[in-house]
């Protein structure tokens, strides 16, 4: 199975204020004809459009985190003030079975958030 990424690279703003690097990658036989392939906004949110065409609901997710010093390009993109780290932060979704529907690699910048987990103790 192949994850390709379709048009979906994107800096988020917060009050006009750049905050994040993200690109999505889906597999191509599944979103191929859904407002996921189209370079606008999708209306009625990815996940959802996800869970209607594979049939299945997203079951559960793997987030890989990462942190580093940005380059300069990312420095640039983000606005970020020199020595302020970037955090890489890869999130897949899986449907019940463990068939992967989504990866979203984010490049957060390190002083604009807290990451917060719930881990249980089971």
């Amino acid at each position: 199975m192949t994850l390709r990424s379709l048009p979906a690279h994107r800096r988020l703003l917060v009050d006009e204020e750049p905050y994040q690097l993200g690109d999505s990658y889906y597999r191509h036989e599944l979103v191929k004809e859904t407002p996921i392939a189209q370079p606008q906004p999708v209306e009625e949110g990815v996940l959802a459009v996800l869970e209607r065409v594979h049939g299945k609901p997203i079951s559960y997710y793997i987030d890989e985190l990462s942190f580093r010093m940005p380059t300069p390009e990312e420095s640039k993109l983000l606005k970020l003030d020199p020595g302020v780290c970037v955090v890489r932060a890869v999130r897949i979704a899986y449907d019940e079975d463990g068939t992967p529907l989504e990866a979203f690699d984010q490049l957060l910048a390190g002083d604009k958030h807290v990451l917060v987990y719930e881990v249980s103790a089971e």
